[in-house]
């Protein structure tokens, strides 16, 4: 982790990417399973209780998997990327110091 802040210092490091995704995931799942105690609370106070925790885990797991944590992924990732780097850019720089050096030693 320490290189990596090294490598590019522009970049934040990796824990704080970890610590918004898991942050967002948490709000996002406290609002889906609000959402539906607001809206289904009297259908899932008449369940038992264990039925009741499988609906409202079933309806929470498949959304977070499905639709929020891959949109969660793109958000934080591009958001904590940094700016973008191109290898390219970096060997077109190291060739032309090349030939200017190959020119100057003629």
């Amino acid at each position: 982790m320490v290189g990596e802040q090294l490598d590019n210092p522009s970049r934040p490091p990796r824990w704080l990417a970890r610590v918004a995704t898991t942050l967002g995931a948490w709000l996002v799942a406290f609002g889906v399973v609000t959402a539906l105690l607001t809206l289904f609370g009297d259908e899932l106070g008449s369940l038992p209780l264990a039925l009741r925790a499988l609906v409202i885990s079933g309806v929470l797991v498949v959304l977070m998997v499905n639709l929020v944590m891959p949109l969660l992924s793109v958000v934080v990732a591009r958001r904590f990327a940094g700016p973008p780097q191109s290898r390219l850019e970096g060997t077109r720089l190291e060739a032309d110091g090349e030939r200017d050096q190959a020119r100057s030693a003629r």
